[in-house]
């Protein structure tokens, strides 16, 4: 009967663990799913990280630059009757100034730069900072040399518009090369061809002049 008792106790103790470690289950479970919602909703009403406010001024500020090429394209589409593009502004030549030629940069006897001082012209001789690619040829017409071409430099009109140079005097683009020895010959005959391509007409002018020992 003892045994009996025990038994039947026992089963009934079997029970009770057992339903309170269900219950112990599904509160963790409720427990753990509310530690899950939590975050997302504090997430939800916290800003997003991958979009910080200074994307927002970003954004306006490209709406900005678009607005402005829209007037741009607008004014240009507009212009009056018989008035083109060129007609705002045209180079008609570019000159090379006297100041063009070689020099001693470093002051030890030897000249070892070629400096070239360009002037975009428009039909008024007015001086126009135009924006324009440049390529530059140092040619020696003596004879002397098996090949009279003896450098070519080419200049985007990116680096270009940073050669602008402006004195007292004058008002042009200032570009300095690098000589070799040899080229600095008295018996050679130096000439600098330059090629000077308008971005906003695509026109192509040229000048060349030769070039001397300058001090």
């Amino acid at each position: 009967m003892i045994r009996a008792a025990d038994t039947s106790f026992n089963h009934r103790c079997l029970f009770l663990r057992a339903g309170i470690g269900f219950f112990c289950l599904g509160m963790g479970v409720i427990l753990f799913g509310c530690a899950e919602s939590q975050p997302k909703a504090s997430l939800a009403s916290s800003p997003d990280p991958c979009t910080p406010a200074s994307s927002s001024l970003m954004l306006e500020a490209l709406q900005q630059e678009n607005l402005h090429l829209r007037q741009q394209v607008s004014a240009l589409s507009n212009l009056p009757e018989g008035v083109g593009i060129s007609d705002l502004y045209q180079v008609t030549e570019v000159q090379l100034t006297r100041y063009t030629g070689l020099y001693d940069r470093d002051k030890d006897g030897q000249v070892d730069q070629l400096c070239v001082y360009l002037r975009p012209l428009d039909g008024d001789g007015d001086v126009v900072k135009a924006a324009g690619d440049v390529t530059v040829q140092l040619w020696d017409l003596s004879g002397q040399q098996s090949e009279s071409l003896l450098k070519t430099w080419e200049i985007p009109s990116a680096q270009l518009r940073k050669q602008w140079f402006s004195s007292l005097m004058t008002v042009n683009y200032r570009m300095l090369f690098p000589l070799e020895t040899d080229w600095v010959d008295p018996a050679l005959s130096l000439t600098v061809r330059v090629l000077f391509k308008d971005l906003l007409t695509g026109q192509a002018l040229t000048a060349q002049m030769p070039v001397e020992v300058r001090p």
